[in-house]
């Protein structure tokens, strides 16, 4: 089962691949191949909230999702502005994640978190998806676990989008 790294890693993949197809909008090649790899996420996502749901107990899931609450409110927050063609808007991964997703906070507002998740959908509406305060997700997996300098970092984050 994941950690909170894990988890965390998987996130900021969800974030670029978001941000790709945001920003391949107006290239049908390019779009379609950024659709296509924000679904595997998206199922990689439903996969480990579903997992996290059936085997994991309530007390990790509040220990991984829940104290400020952020991931959960992130993946949905990913989830409701994703715009995507008619040929994969109805893809069954993402509505199992955007399900999965859905599970997971009911279980977080009978931890008593409601308040929390309704704090963290709230910011993660105010801010844009992508970049926060300065800092990309995806630079920070190449910083952090890879041990990479900033500007190299921040330069193949830009080479992939």
């Amino acid at each position: 089962m994941a950690t909170e790294t894990g988890v965390d890693d998987l996130l900021a993949r969800l974030e670029l691949a978001y941000r790709r197809v945001e920003q391949t909008q107006g290239s049908r090649v390019k779009l379609e191949s950024a659709e296509i790899n924000l679904l595997k996420v998206c199922e990689e996502v439903r996969d480990l909230l579903t997992t996290a749901l059936i085997s994991r107990s309530r007390d990790w899931l509040k220990e991984v999702f829940g104290g400020s609450c952020q991931r959960t409110a992130k993946v949905c927050a990913v989830l409701e502005a994703a715009r995507l063609s008619p040929e994969r808007a109805s893809d069954p991964r993402l509505q199992g994640c955007r399900n999965a997703c859905e599970s997971v906070e009911e279980v977080l507002k009978d931890l008593g978190l409601g308040a929390a998740l309704r704090a963290a959908q709230e910011r993660e509406r105010e801010a844009p998806l992508g970049m926060k305060h300065g800092f990309d997700p995806a630079e920070g997996i190449l910083l952090k676990r890879m041990g990479m300098p900033r500007s190299r970092a921040r330069e193949l984050v830009q080479s992939e989008i």
